[in-house]
């Protein structure tokens, strides 16, 4: 079955591995599976399961469903003073292939104005993915 650490933790480790998302010191990307809406550190990438739940068309007649239906959102944030936006997109590219790895789609993508602190740029998308009883997730390669 599926475990959501697991998840978090292969698109994390991709963000962190990627040069391009490197922080002004030279160290990885922050991720964090917890919603701040002021990143200690940039670039960050909030990657959170927002929702996980039975598959209602599998449920059988003992109301039991070993398949789940789960959704992750994952937040960038840039506070370059150029190329802000094009690091968040390039960010949530690299997620989404990812997550492709695993076996989840992404169904939306959008920039976000953070209202909090324009300057930063923010990019939004989410991925979902169905899993069965005995369905495990794929290595990322």
């Amino acid at each position: 079955m599926y475990n959501k650490n697991a998840v978090y933790t292969a698109v994390a480790n991709t963000l962190r591995a990627d040069a391009r998302f490197n922080q002004s010191d030279g160290s990885a990307c922050f991720c964090t599976a917890e919603r701040n809406n002021a990143p200690s550190a940039f670039p960050c990438a909030w990657i959170v399961e927002i929702d996980a739940y039975p598959e209602t068309r599998y449920i059988d007649l003992a109301l039991t469903a070993d398949t789940k239906r789960s959704t992750f959102e994952v937040q960038c944030f840039s506070n370059l003073a150029s190329g802000a936006t094009s690091q968040t997109y390039n960010m949530i590219e690299a997620a989404t292939e990812a997550f492709r790895q695993l076996g989840y789609i992404r169904t939306m993508s959008e920039p976000m104005q953070n209202t909090m602190r324009p300057e930063i740029k923010r990019h939004i998308a989410r991925f979902s993915r169905t899993f069965g009883d005995d369905d495990t997730l794929p290595t990322i390669t």
